[in-house]
């Protein structure tokens, strides 16, 4: 991935002064998704961070990186709510089509869990998605709300394309056995396509290897990221 921007890269042009935050993080390699750069929006004060979190272990890495990040945003003076996916009743999408006749209102015809947590996306200021790899791809238990967010979009593929989180920051956290390579890189891909969809601003996806466990550097990384915000 010689064409992207390494986190490393990223924190040092960061640390010192908060106009570097403008900057892009990433780029993108030709046949990925082209996303948005860093605005200011994420310089707002008193945001309320919804976490979305993917993993079914309580404890586990991918856990571990909300913590890091949870503990920063709330430094910042920010409000983190965090939604466990293995604790929603999340139905799949059947593809009813239901959502997209009802024009610029939000609806979606599962009164569920799932639901709820669209509807505190779009109330939130900002968004973090996590998911360890499963065979380099979302858990079953975020998956679900995943392809559900189809709710929140109109028009895609249209000039009338428009979304109820249209440049709402988004921040994809993820732990792997495997190196970012054939791995984190797949599902970044997936992610990137997500914020295509739904028009999201993302902040960046920030991949961490848990063989034999996360080191300390990318712990220190992600505090670096996050304080940087």
């Amino acid at each position: 991935m010689s064409d992207k921007i390494s986190r490393r890269q990223f924190v040092t042009l960061t640390a010192g002064t908060a106009a570097a935050i403008a900057a892009p993080i990433n780029v993108l390699a030709k046949n990925s998704t082209s996303t948005k750069t860093i605005t200011k929006r994420l310089i707002k004060e008193n945001m309320n961070v919804l976490v979305l979190h993917g993993s079914p272990k309580e404890n586990g890495n991918t856990a571990g990186l909300v913590d890091i990040a949870t503990e920063e945003l709330k430094k910042k003076g920010h409000t983190v709510t965090r939604m466990n996916a293995v604790d929603m009743e999340v139905e799949p999408c059947i593809a009813c089509m239901e959502c997209q006749k009802s024009g610029k209102e939000f609806y979606c015809i599962n009164g569920d869990d799932g639901t709820k947590a669209l509807k505190a996306m779009i109330e939130a200021d900002a968004i973090i998605i996590t998911s360890p790899l499963y065979f380099a791809a979302f858990t079953a238990h975020i998956k679900p709300l995943i392809d559900r967010s189809f709710a929140m979009c109109r028009k895609f593929g249209t000039k009338q394309h428009f979304s109820f989180v249209d440049g709402k920051p988004v921040l994809f956290l993820s732990t792997g056995a495997g190196p970012y390579k054939n791995n984190g890189e797949i599902l970044e891909g997936s992610c990137n396509d997500y914020v295509r969809f739904l028009k999201l601003d993302k902040v960046d996806f920030f991949y961490a290897s848990s063989k034999p466990a996360v080191s300390e550097e990318k712990k220190q990384e992600l505090r670096q990221l996050v304080a940087a915000l």
